[in-house]
């Protein structure tokens, strides 16, 4: 306690001037008569301890932020940017449910977040579907996929390929094609569509080489080629999903000229970071079509679906 004098003419003086220099809780604790006036003795209380205050937090709530917390690690474990990251935590919390987890919530957010396309069906006229992407990305295998599941869904297909210069993956197409029954080409100049299989094919798929130069000129003849007899055509841009950032960006720039409409992302069987193409595909406008999660021509493609996502960014594979 630290005590204070106070001299003033009288009493009444002194404690005013006491309260104005100490406070209102200050204390007299004596008082002096002398010619001068009156002397207080005054002391000031010593304050009191800060107080505590115990902040109880909703068990709900710290449930759903620790829930919050496990979602933004498992999309950063699996290769998602902090951008994105931050994204789907917004989304959660714009649909946050007290009887939903953190995940489930997730998933639906992630599912919204990107887009699919449906490969389009045959109006009485085949359609042309090439592939394009930088060579060893799986364009070869995805096309024998794809024509595997269309011969079984009774689709009429026929191959070809612009990829002359390897005889390897010329045969490799070939032989897909008898064993599927299908008709198969080597297109060497991009505008020898025949006819024949414009009439009697419902989708003629196109497998290329792999080669910027070659294949642009190539396709853009062919595209030429179909509007001149009144058959559409698509470009799909196959990914590898375990590229990273900037080589599957540079890749979609590079076939950028084609137009692609949507991406067929391969390889999930090889990494577990499989979000960085997802977003980069997203922020190229791109819409998945098609999944290829291993080699097996039979079983290892997958129509992309909105659930797909977020076993892919959640997970890091397919369900």
């Amino acid at each position: 306690m630290q005590i204070q004098r106070v001299l003033a003419p009288s009493l009444r003086e002194a404690l005013q001037r006491a309260r104005r220099l100490h406070g209102e809780d200050a204390i007299v604790i004596s008082q002096e008569l002398s010619a001068n006036g009156v002397t207080l003795a005054v002391a000031r209380r010593t304050p009191p301890a800060p107080r505590v205050v115990e902040i109880v937090r909703d068990p709900k709530v710290a449930q759903q932020d620790r829930a919050s917390s496990e979602v933004a690690a498992r999309l950063r474990r699996h290769g998602a940017s902090d951008a994105f990251v931050e994204e789907v935590l917004a989304g959660i919390a714009a649909e946050r449910s007290e009887d939903r987890h953190a995940l489930d919530v997730a998933a639906d957010v992630l599912g919204a977040a990107f887009g699919t396309v449906k490969l389009p069906r045959a109006r009485g006229r085949a359609r042309v579907l090439a592939l394009v992407g930088n060579s060893g990305v799986g364009k070869t295998t995805t096309i024998a996929k794809l024509a595997m599941r269309l011969v079984r869904a009774n689709r009429r297909v026929e191959l070809t390929t612009f990829d002359a210069e390897r005889p390897g993956a010329v045969e490799q197409l070939r032989a897909w094609a008898d064993v599927l029954g299908t008709p198969f080409e080597v297109a060497r100049t991009g505008d020898e569509l025949l006819s024949a299989s414009i009439t009697t094919a419902d989708l003629v798929l196109v497998d290329t080489c792999g080669r910027r130069d070659r294949d642009v000129e190539l396709l853009e003849r062919m595209r030429r080629a179909c509007l001149a007899i009144g058959t559409e055509m698509e470009t799909y841009v196959v990914l590898s999903a375990g590229a990273a950032r900037a080589a599957t960006r540079t890749s979609i720039e590079a076939w950028s000229a084609l137009n692609p409409t949507a991406a067929v992302v391969t390889r999930l069987d090889e990494t577990r970071e499989i979000t960085p193409t997802l977003e980069i595909a997203r922020e190229s406008g791109l819409p998945i079509a098609f999944f290829s999660d291993g080699p097996d021509v039979h079983t290892n493609l997958q129509r992309a679906a909105s659930e797909n996502f977020g076993d892919l960014c959640l997970r890091g594979r397919l369900a």
